[in-house]
């Protein structure tokens, strides 16, 4: 074996040990689509609140670049609260979603036809 294909499976092994790293088969079956998809038009923005919506505590992204954000939640769980996620779709329409259950972050891309995708876990 190459030294570059062993650091390459080193790398790996390390990101399925350190949580928030990388994939995980575990995270992966954990993941929940908090939107609910529309026929009538993709997910075109979303807001991340800290509570209710009407408290007005939004959340900005904690890592973010062109087409991707990642926000980290877990910690308003563990201090007795919990997230909102505003939907809003290129329709116009709007939902909000209570995750009540512990999620340590959601994680969004934004696709080719600037539609979001929306996972947390």
């Amino acid at each position: 074996m190459s030294w570059s294909h062993d650091l390459a499976r080193l790398t790996f092994a390390a990101m399925l040990l350190v949580p928030g790293a990388g994939w995980s088969p575990a995270a992966a079956a954990a993941d929940i689509a908090p939107c609910p998809a529309r026929p009538e038009g993709g997910l075109k923005y979303l807001d991340v609140f800290d509570g209710a919506p009407e408290e007005m505590a939004t959340l900005m992204e904690d890592k973010s670049g062109k087409n991707f954000g990642y926000f980290t939640l877990g910690h308003i769980y563990d201090e007795g609260r919990f997230v909102t996620i505003r939907c809003k779709y290129a329709d116009g329409f709007k939902t909000d979603v209570k995750l009540p259950d512990k999620v340590a972050g959601c994680k969004y891309t934004v696709g080719k036809d600037k539609a979001l995708n929306l996972s947390c876990h």
